[in-house]
């Protein structure tokens, strides 16, 4: 059975409009006896249509026939919960993981790899086709990760309330913020279970002075777990990430607790953000030993600091490096600049084949561990800055004038300085580096006449997960 085309949202939207006034007796609590689901969310939800309107599913996969309980009706569309499975999916498979129906991290375990792939590779074509306006883009088969399980170098799992409002520490439930208090994550190797286990049995034994409430105070427990591992390095370092403190003691009180839980030769750092709602940190409160750790990507060993971004995956990212280098095409000649370098890894990567390497990023720690690890490497013709982009950009452009550039922002995407610096930089070759589809495709769609797309190479770097990473090769008009 072949997957059904991703689904243009515009076209079903406007359509669902058309027929609001029709089919305006849709009402919370309502069922709706017979949907075939059509297609899936990046979010990990299902899609599927009923007399014209389209409604968002919680869960469900192609192909499976459900009935489901109507849960909010918006002015475009119908939100609605599965309450019933009446024909499962030919993709259907049986999830590995125990907590898999009610953990939210995992929402494609029971999507056949295969037809995960097809999609995924699907959603990647139709998205720049239909936001990207590049209809006839050639879109290479998809790379498969090495692994799906035990492969994942970064989990960060949250402090809230269960289901029956008891504080805990575990990963969020499916579509809310209620805490599943999982008894390990198989995208992680064990190590990190029995760390996950001993904070969370611990809980009820820290108290913070003044009384203030667990949950206004700690954010994450973020649990690294390197592939590489030189002699002497920890199997998981621990990062408490937690909200700045409103009381004298509090951080004492958390060094404490993780001191006496995990004990003094395990890795344990604290950190701390302003934003509860990130689980990425602004700064580093205090270590019991190096806050970094190393990553390899082929005979490049690179040292990150925990709250700089690496790629949670090591061996499909070394897949995507090797992919970016083949399509740079780079003779030792040329310049090359890496936009959003983070600790440097692809500007590294692709150093040795270059004759100038330059990376910016607006986080100073992972810039500083970039020219760190290109003075490690010896890598002499590195040069990285940390700032504003688009005024580096400026300045850099005053001084030199790239081959290559390779981009990759975050998940929302380039920022409008930067996308405006791009239309004017007289470069040979864009490499667009995404971990969201759409949002590349917007910018695909807004670099329109100055960059054109050649070619798109998806790579599964989360086989669980809806997201798909893609490398977009684009080349000056």
């Amino acid at each position: 059975m072949r997957l059904p085309s991703d689904f243009n949202l515009k076209l079903l939207l406007e359509h669902s409009m058309e027929h609001s006034m029709e089919h305006s007796d849709f009402t919370p609590g309502m069922l709706l006896n017979t949907l075939t689901v059509t297609d899936l969310t990046v979010e990990g939800g299902a899609v599927a249509r009923h007399e014209g309107r389209v409604v968002f599913l919680d869960a469900g996969l192609p192909g499976e026939v459900v009935r489901a309980e109507v849960t909010a009706v918006r002015k475009k569309i119908v939100q609605a919960r599965r309450v019933e499975t009446l024909e499962p999916s030919p993709w259907a498979a049986t999830p590995w993981c125990p907590h898999a129906a009610e953990c939210g991290g995992c929402p494609l375990q029971g999507f056949a790899p295969e037809g995960r792939l097809a999609w995924k590779e699907n959603h990647v074509r139709q998205a720049l086709a239909r936001i990207g306006k590049a209809r006839d883009l050639p879109v290479s088969p998809i790379i498969p990760s090495p692994k799906e399980r035990g492969g994942r170098i970064r989990v960060a799992y949250a402090f809230g309330r269960d289901d029956a409002g008891a504080f805990t520490l575990g990963l969020r439930r499916r579509n809310s913020r209620e805490v599943v208090a999982v008894h390990e994550c198989g995208l992680q190797i064990p190590a990190a279970g029995e760390i996950l286990w001993r904070v969370r049995e611990a809980l009820p034994s820290l108290a913070l002075p003044g009384g203030r409430p667990l949950e206004h105070y700690l954010c994450r427990l973020i649990l690294h777990t390197p592939e590489h591992r030189p002699a002497g390095a920890p199997l998981v370092v621990t990062e408490c990430l937690t909200l700045p403190p409103k009381r004298p003691g509090e951080r004492d009180a958390l060094w404490d607790f993780l001191r006496r839980i995990l004990g003094e030769d395990a890795r344990f750092v604290h950190s701390e953000t302003r934003d509860p709602a990130l689980s990425r940190a602004e700064g580093i409160v205090r270590s019991n030993g190096p806050a970094e750790f190393q990553e390899a990507y082929g005979d490049r060993v690179l040292e990150f600091p925990v709250t700089a971004f690496a790629q949670t995956n090591t061996g499909a990212a070394e897949l995507l490096y090797r992919l970016v280098a083949e399509k740079a095409e780079l003779t030792g000649r040329e310049t090359v600049w890496d936009i959003y370098c983070g600790a440097g890894s692809i500007g590294l990567y692709l150093a040795p084949a270059a004759s100038a390497v330059f990376g910016c990023d607006g986080l100073g720690a992972a810039v500083e561990a970039a020219q760190a690890n290109a003075e490690r490497l010896g890598f002499t013709q590195c040069e990285f800055a940390s700032g504003s982009l688009p005024e580096l950009l400026e300045a850099q452009a005053r001084r030199q004038t790239p081959d290559v550039v390779v981009v990759d922002p975050p998940r929302v995407g380039l920022e409008e300085g930067v996308r405006a610096f791009l239309r004017t930089l007289r470069a040979r070759r864009l490499i667009y580096v995404a971990c969201d589809a759409a949002s590349q495709a917007r910018d695909l769609a807004a670099l329109e006449g100055a960059w054109r797309a050649v070619s798109a190479h998806p790579v599964d770097m989360f086989p669980t997960a809806a997201h798909v990473e893609n490398v977009l090769i684009l080349e000056r008009v």
